[in-house]
């Protein structure tokens, strides 16, 4: 049941994408708290996983990238607001999904470890 509460912390890169690219339309403060919110989401989810060292060896090998790439998300959805072209499309899939990546290390670290309980 744990995991069903902490999976939505994945959506953080897509809602910071999405929610920038609107900005980035004409949007409003709602849209700029929700940039800074779920990117900051991202950024402290990422960081409680370098406290665990329980992780499989391709997890242990992302945590120190984490704390960077989940910025890496609303960039790219502000680019894609700005230029909505297929190149701008595919730069906000990529980075979308790198910061998705950034964080299941923390997931990991907040599910799967016996020092999660």
């Amino acid at each position: 049941m744990r995991w069903l509460l902490c999976s939505p912390v994945l959506a953080c890169p897509t809602l910071a994408a999405l929610s920038a690219a609107a900005l980035a339309q004409g949007g409003n403060l709602v849209q700029l708290a929700l940039v800074l919110a779920m990117t900051l989401a991202a950024y402290d989810a990422a960081r409680t996983a370098q406290n665990y060292s329980a992780m499989p060896r391709l997890l242990r090998r992302l945590v120190p990238c984490g704390p960077y790439l989940p910025a890496a998300a609303p960039g790219a959805g502000w680019l894609f607001g700005q230029a909505q072209d297929g190149t701008a499309l595919a730069t906000m899939v990529l980075c979308t999904g790198l910061a998705t990546l950034a964080l299941l290390p923390a997931y990991h670290a907040l599910v799967c470890t016996p020092e999660a309980s």
